[in-house]
């Protein structure tokens, strides 16, 4: 009897210690890991201006379709299309089009996406005014006028890039489990740079920053939050790479190869939705070191 006892007393010590070794190697998340809700995107709807301009060339107006689905009720882009209209201006009225919805590949993998909305089975005309509207889930009807410029957006448009001096603070990322946190990450603002004759239609195109020629750098602010790529709630064509300056919390950083500190290569695209058109900035090299000035 007392064998048995001593073996199980044993037994106890040997798994309150594998347990205690266990604890040890489970990666403690930031202390700052919070939870946060999932019932708005700030880029939902129109990307582009209440009232804007297109290329000759443009296939449609950008619409973000955000990934919630509770907010956004999950449709395909062709069962989407009963909550548009296309209208042209003829003369002092707009008459209806018929209305085509696409979605825009290369940018969500998911549920969310970036669609071309446009009139059906037509291009659009250089010189004319359009009005597309959208029955918006919980936010009723939305907007956007545009005109047509007789002018394209070709490859060859100058895009350059300009990058902020590098600064390490404290950054909100998307956390697994924990919805968002704040790392302290080196951090530097970049910015694409179009030609004067293209900007007038830069809020009209998408953007996207490749980092080392190989990932599609998306810096999300929580795992609730679908930003699209290349905007802020304050800027168009703008994006913040950074390098995380704590190795334990990349395990919990949503991000696609979190990035070390260290030198890196960045880029970015600009994108004229629903066309081959694409422009690219020259390679800029920055250096991400984790110390403070």
């Amino acid at each position: 009897m007392r064998a048995i006892v001593r073996s199980r007393l044993r037994l106890s010590a040997a798994v309150t210690t594998m347990t205690v070794l266990a604890l040890a190697t489970v990666t403690v998340p930031p202390s700052d890991a919070h939870a946060c809700s999932c019932a708005f995107d700030r880029h939902w709807g129109f990307l582009g201006p209440a009232q804007g301009r297109l290329p000759a060339n443009a296939a449609g107006v950008p619409w973000f379709r955000p990934h919630v689905p509770y907010v956004e009720e999950g449709l395909p882009a062709n069962k989407l299309e009963h909550r548009f209209t296309a209208e042209i201006l003829d003369g002092s009225e707009y008459r209806q089009l018929p209305v085509s919805v696409r979605r825009t590949d290369g940018f969500f993998d998911d549920y969310a996406g970036v669609y071309v909305v446009a009139p059906k089975d037509e291009q659009l005309q250089p010189g004319a005014t359009y009005r597309f509207s959208v029955d918006q889930a919980g936010e009723g009807r939305q907007q956007v006028i545009v005109t047509v410029d007789h002018e394209t957006l070709t490859e060859e448009a100058a895009f350059g890039l300009d990058a902020s001096s590098v600064t390490v603070e404290p950054v909100t990322v998307a956390m697994g489990g924990f919805c968002a946190g704040r790392v302290e990450a080196a951090l530097v603002h970049i910015e694409g740079r179009l030609s004067q004759d293209a900007a007038r239609w830069r809020e009209q195109l998408l953007y996207r920053t490749i980092v080392d020629d190989a990932i599609f750098w998306r810096a999300r602010s929580s795992m609730c939050s679908t930003d699209v790529p290349g905007r802020t709630e304050s800027a168009v064509g703008h994006d913040r790479v950074y390098a995380t300056c704590d190795p334990s919390a990349i395990d919990f950083m949503d991000i696609d190869g979190a990035l070390k500190p260290g030198h890196h290569t960045l880029k970015m695209e600009a994108y004229l939705p629903g066309t081959g058109i694409v422009l690219e900035t020259a390679d800029k090299s920055v250096n991400l070191p984790c110390w403070r000035s």
